[in-house]
C-alpha cells in the first residue's frame, strides 16, 4: 500500500504547519534497521517542520502576541481539566456504565499524541480534529459533566487560531519570503519522506511501517475533504491523470481523454485532412484534477487516525 500524496503548499498557513505536525507525530517513532537512509529522511522532514514553525514564530512583539499567549494558557487549562477528569472516569469499575465511553474518549488524546507542549498551530489542528470525535461522544461526556469544560477549551482553541492569523497578517511583509521558503522546504522533505517510507515497507514490511502509512493515508484524505477545494488536492501514491486518443479515416479524428479519480473528460470530435497521432481538444477544465477525496469514505474526521484499539 502506497502512501498518498498532499500537496501541503496547496493549505493556508496555519493548516499547513498543522498538518506537518500531525505527520511528524505519525512517523516519529518509526525505526527500522539496515536502512539508515529513512532515520535521514524523518531528521530532515522534522527540521523542515521546525523551521517553518520558526519562521512564523520570529518576529518583533505586535499588539496581539499577549493576548493569543493568555487563550493559549486558558485554553491548555480547560483542556488539561477535561482530561483529567475523563481519565478519573477510566478508574471507575467495570461495572460502571461510564467506564467504557471513558476509555474511549481517554483514548482520543493518546491517538492524537495531545500535549499543550506543542506549537500554537500545532495544537490547534490536533484540537480541531479531536473535537470532530468528541462531537460523537457528546451525550456521555455529558454524563461526565466534562462536554462544557471540553467546549469551553475550544472557544479558546479558535480564540488562538484568531490571534495567530492576526498576527501573521501583522508580520506577513516581514516574513513573506522567509515563509515561503520554510513552506516550500517541508513539503520537498516530505515527498522525500513519503517516498522513501514507500521504499521500505516494500523491501521490508514491519507492521510500525504499515500502521504508519494507513494513519498518513487517512490524514491525507482529512485534509482533501475539509481543507482543500477540487482541483487543489495533489497526487495521491502515483494516481494521476493518464490519457489515450484513437482516430479512424483520413477526414475525421476523435480523442477520448480518460483519468484516474472521478473525472472523465471526452474530447469533442475534430474534423480536418490531418492524419497522425494528433490527440483531440480537451474540452474538460478539470483534467488534471485528481480525485478530491475519492478514496475517502469516513464521515468522522480524523477518525482514520486511530488504527487500533483502546491502549492498555
Amino acid at each position: 500500500m502506497a502512501i498518498k500524496r498532499l500537496n501541503l503548499n496547496n493549505l493556508p498557513n496555519d493548516k499547513h504547519l498543522g498538518a506537518a505536525g500531525q505527520i511528524w507525530d505519525i512517523v516519529k517513532d518509526l525505526s527500522v534497521p539496515g536502512f539508515p537512509l529513512l532515520g535521514e529522511r524523518m531528521t530532515e522532514f522534522h527540521n523542515c517542520e521546525q523551521s517553518e514553525d520558526g519562521a512564523y514564530r520570529r518576529s518583533p512583539k505586535d499588539f496581539s502576541t499577549d493576548d493569543m499567549k493568555g487563550a493559549d494558557n486558558l485554553r491548555d487549562d480547560y483542556v488539561s481539566a477535561g482530561r483529567t477528569i475523563i481519565h478519573g472516569y477510566t478508574l471507575l469499575p467495570d461495572e460502571s456504565p461510564l467506564k467504557r465511553p471513558a476509555l474511549e474518549a481517554f483514548q482520543v488524546f493518546k491517538d492524537y499524541d495531545f500535549s499543550t507542549a506543542d506549537s500554537y498551530t500545532g495544537e490547534s489542528t490536533k484540537l480541531d480534529n479531536m473535537w470532530q470525535v468528541f462531537i460523537g461522544m457528546r451525550a456521555n461526556l455529558e454524563q461526565m459533566n466534562v462536554w462544557n469544560i471540553l467546549e469551553t477549551g475550544m472557544t479558546y482553541n479558535e480564540q488562538v487560531k484568531n490571534y495567530f492569523r492576526t498576527r501573521i497578517e501583522n508580520l506577513a511583509e516581514r516574513i513573506v519570503g522567509e515563509m515561503r521558503d520554510a513552506r516550500t522546504a517541508t513539503e520537498q522533505a516530505y515527498q522525500n519522506l513519503c517516498e522513501v517510507i514507500d521504499a521500505v515497507n516494500l523491501l521490508s514490511p514491519t507492521p510500525e511501517l504499515q500502521t504508519a502509512e494507513r494513519r498518513l493515508n487517512a490524514l491525507v484524505d482529512y485534509y482533501k475533504q475539509y481543507y482543500m477545494k477540487p482541483g487543489t488536492q495533489g497526487g495521491s501514491g502515483g494516481n494521476s491523470g493518464t490519457s489515450s486518443s484513437s482516430q479512424s479515416g483520413q477526414s475525421s479524428q476523435s480523442g477520448q481523454n480518460t483519468q484516474t479519480g472521478d473525472n472523465t473528460g471526452n474530447n469533442g470530435q475534430q474534423t480536418g485532412d490531418n492524419t497522425g497521432d494528433n490527440t483531440g481538444n480537451n474540452d474538460n477544465p478539470g483534467g488534471n484534477n485528481d480525485n478530491p477525496g475519492g478514496d475517502n469514505g469516513n464521515d468522522n474526521p480524523g477518525g482514520d487516525i486511530n488504527d487500533g484499539g483502546l491502549d492498555d
